[in-house]
């Protein structure tokens, strides 16, 4: 039984032998069928994308202007689309500083909690301290409305100049 066992073992064909048949066995590509590889596919986000290589892989040389669709010279192309990406690096900007200005004052409403608490938590610092107490309170209320305040603005800021792309002609996707 036992040889019976090894002898099935040592006929299976192990999986590099497998692979290299069935890669033998596939048939080859058409002369004209392109195949994409992850060399030959550009991303937008890329490096090269962005200094003057197009999605085609075609490179566009940065001192040259081709002539686009309706014989637009490539540099007037480019000027036209740099409205858009002019908004929307403004916006994320702003994004970025709305989402900071949050995070801001999340951690000092958290803080003046904090303390709220440790000093209700404790008597003898309720009789000793309530001067300083509740100069401290009014101090971080005036922090938080300020830090809202800010906020706020930020956000009006932000609703205008979406309101402006839209106004410009800048796409939905682009102003978002």
């Amino acid at each position: 039984m036992g040889f019976l066992l090894v002898a099935l073992c040592s006929a299976q064909e192990s999986l590099g032998d497998a692979a290299r048949r069935a890669r033998m066995q596939k048939p080859a590509p058409a002369p004209g069928a392109h195949v994409y590889t992850n060399e030959n596919m550009m991303v937008r986000s890329t490096p090269a994308a962005s200094s003057g290589m197009e999605s085609s892989g075609n490179a566009v040389p940065s001192g040259e202007q081709s002539a686009g669709e309706g014989g637009t010279p490539a540099g007037e192309q480019a000027q036209q689309a740099n409205p858009a990406d002019e908004f929307k690096g403004k916006i994320q900007d702003l994004k970025n500083q709305i989402a900071m200005l949050e995070r801001e004052l999340n951690v000092t409403q958290r803080e003046a909690q904090i303390k709220a608490t440790v000093y209700y938590a404790d008597a003898g610092t309720m009789l000793r301290d309530q001067k300083a107490y509740g100069e401290e309170v009014r101090k971080s209320q005036a922090d938080i409305q300020a830090k809202q305040q800010a906020l706020d603005a930020a956000k009006k800021q932000l609703d205008d100049l979406q309101e402006q792309a839209r106004k410009a002609g800048v796409s939905a996707r682009d102003r978002e």
